[in-house]
């Protein structure tokens, strides 16, 4: 099982892991690094309802809130952002600080169309901005293996031999 096993999506994420965390039944609260002097409200479960309506009703009450560096809506996101730690649409906390070594390979796009590319010998297509890179089919396109899953990770002009990657 992966570091990222069990995130629910979005996935709020700092760039660094908290210097410390304390939580209770109800509240999870950090600092972000030693020279915070006050702790930051992550979550109050006491309001209620998921994760997302808690944060908004935070806003609307005095507390000291996390910003967070990253809202990531998929893996693809998250992987993206290096995230090292963080929290999901759940409020389930993930620490993602620790390097792990995940299966790579690289194939070729063999088609593209609208916000969706296929590529050799995977079955099913991969949702992909086309609008903001510019893909061409005979790219190649590096996919790492989470949990069963293969999800983009770059792109290039030729084929490498590399077979895993530390995220």
């Amino acid at each position: 099982m992966s570091k990222f096993k069990g995130i629910e999506f979005p996935f709020y994420g700092l760039k660094e892991k908290p210097f410390d965390i304390r939580f209770d039944y109800n509240r999870i609260e950090i600092k972000i690094n030693q020279s915070d002097y006050q702790w930051k409200v992550l979550d109050d479960k006491s309001l209620g309802e998921n994760y997302f309506s808690r944060q908004i009703q935070m806003l609307n009450k005095k507390y000291t809130k996390v910003n967070f560096n990253y809202t990531c809506r998929n893996m693809r996101e998250l992987l993206n952002s290096k995230s090292k730690w963080g929290i999901d649409n759940k409020a389930q906390i993930f620490d993602l600080s620790k390097k792990e070594k995940y299966n790579l390979i690289c194939k070729k796009i063999k088609r593209i169309k609208d916000n969706l590319i296929w590529v050799e010998e995977i079955s099913y297509p991969f949702e992909i901005n086309t609008d903001k890179i510019n893909l061409k089919e005979d790219y190649y396109a590096t996919l790492v293996n989470i949990d069963r899953c293969w999800y983009p990770l770059e792109f290039s002009f030729s084929k490498h031999k590399r077979i895993a990657i530390h995220l």
